[in-house]
């Protein structure tokens, strides 16, 4: 891992940068700018309306803008360093960066390649709370943040030097990469040093350690609700007249609904289609169901609420016996009547008892399903099958990262069964669709071979958990998970 500290040798040699720098073997000093080091064809380029954004009031502190100037330009020589020198694996501190959670540091090390397509992944920063805009958040402070490679940097600055104006840096990435849903992440691991003298504010900073504690709170409160990600692939219509009718019937509110599609080609041809109004967002992610699910998993944030749902659901429904639930032929099944009521109720029993993945039956048939019952014995907590057509997730990018493209489900439920030891599931709800038959989708590309293969190194890597079998007569390789595990 090779780190770059933005630090000034001469004014800012009394900050301790020891501990910074002992986070690697590989440490290179990015000279930081300060406002003599400008020259005056910069200054007075810079310091117009036309050419740095601020609000009106700032323009009135010529001083303070020189400052702000300072910080991006030291920030896009440690971006020109990785360039030039074609580094990888880069974490950029400012001077003044302090560890806040050493454990968390630990995990992101272990796992920072999930993070290779992000433009920036924050190390530090706050929540910026935009209340006109549905409550968006920003992150907002750049003392430390990841680059996974140099060609993520180049795009990182290529868009940063573009922009129509020069802001403070903070504000530049959030305006040019948060703003326009380029991805990104936030991990608070560091904060900034209270001690030290703050250049661009020429004082004394306010405690950030408080504001980093009041934007883990916004999050946990935002986190609360949930969102609705949907991936689709050629399907647009399949989409429309499936998935988002129903989502239309259930009267969820169309703000929570953001559609994954593979390429910019894809998204025109689902904008053509959708009506403007039913849906928050059309996001242009990867071709390939393992690329989608691991790119959705990173598009939100660490902890959010995700309830994901396929593009080619006819109908929700839930077992009833109104007799007796132990004659399974009485078993039927009726239309779901709060599709809200199951999203909530299926994260509130999440937290309830500490698990992050819930879901539904998987096979439309109600002989085979547990009816509602008072004592909730329809819902199991064992080693189950949590089937990806529909299933929500307090996200865990860890957990969610997927290696296969087909039984990618059955991964994600072992990952979020060893985490967590065990999954919810409402063994009386079941969805209406066709699993192996819609066109589009899936089905372009799957074959039986991949699905074996599939099936088949799940097993290997799995054998206390999972095994094969090759005996269904749809002639698909399938997976049997052992719902008997218990954990030693």
């Amino acid at each position: 891992m090779n780190i770059l500290i933005i630090h000034n040798s001469v004014i800012s040699k009394t900050r301790d940068i020891s501990k910074l720098s002992s986070l690697s073997d590989n440490v290179k000093i990015i000279e930081a700018i300060f406002p003599d080091d400008l020259t005056q064809d910069q200054i007075d380029y810079y310091i117009t309306k036309k050419n740095f954004g601020c609000m009106p009031a700032g323009y009135k502190n010529p001083e303070k803008i020189k400052r702000k100037i300072c910080c991006a330009l030291s920030h896009f020589k440690a971006l020109e360093f990785i360039i030039e020198n074609k580094l990888n694996d880069v974490i950029i501190f400012e001077d003044d960066a302090v560890m806040y959670n050493q454990n968390l540091f630990e995990k992101f090390l272990s796992n920072r390649d999930l993070f290779e397509k992000n433009y920036i992944t924050y190390l530090g920063g706050f929540y910026f709370i935009n209340s006109n805009k549905q409550k968006t958040k920003y992150i907002m402070d750049a003392h430390a943040y990841y680059i996974h490679n140099y060609e993520q940097a180049t795009k990182l600055y290529d868009k940063l030097k573009n922009a129509s104006k020069l802001r403070a840096y903070d504000n530049l990435i959030k305006r040019e990469i948060q703003e326009k849903n380029l991805p990104y992440d936030w991990f608070p691991i560091f904060i900034q040093n209270d001690e030290y003298f703050s250049h661009i504010d020429d004082g004394k900073r306010k405690k950030s350690w408080t504001k980093l504690e009041k934007s883990l709170t916004a999050s946990r409160e935002l986190n609360q609700d949930y969102t609705i990600a949907i991936p689709s692939y050629k399907r647009e219509k399949t989409l429309r007249d499936r998935t988002m009718k129903l989502l239309q019937d259930y009267n969820i509110d169309p703000k929570k609904i953001n559609i994954f599609v593979a390429n910019d080609e894809q998204k025109k041809l689902y904008e053509n289609t959708l009506q403007i109004d039913s849906y928050n967002k059309i996001i242009v992610g990867e071709v390939g169901i393992k690329n989608i699910r691991n790119f959705m998993a990173n598009y939100f944030d660490e902890g959010q609420h995700i309830f994901y749902i396929d593009d080619d659901i006819y109908d929700i429904y839930e077992c009833i016996n109104n007799d007796d639930i132990n004659n399974k032929k009485n078993n039927k099944l009726i239309k779901l009547k709060s599709l809200d009521d199951l999203i909530l109720k299926g994260f509130e029993l999440c937290k309830e008892k500490n698990l992050n993945n819930w879901g539904v039956y998987p096979v439309h048939n109600a002989y085979f399903m547990k009816p509602t019952s008072n004592d909730k014995k329809y819902i199991s907590t064992n080693l189950c099958y949590i089937i990806g057509f529909m299933t929500g997730v307090i996200n865990n990018k860890i957990a969610e990262l997927r290696t296969i493209d087909d039984k990618e489900d059955y991964e994600r439920t072992i990952k979020y069964y060893l985490k967590d030891r065990g999954v919810l599931r409402f063994n009386n709800i079941t969805c209406k669709t066709k699993c192996y038959k819609e066109a589009g989708g899936m089905q372009i590309e799957r074959t039986k071979q991949r699905i074996h293969d599939s099936a088949l190194y799940l097993t290997e890597k799995y054998p206390e958990l999972c095994s094969l079998n090759t005996s269904k007569k749809s002639g698909f390789s399938e997976i049997r998970l052992k719902y008997l595990h218990k954990f030693n």
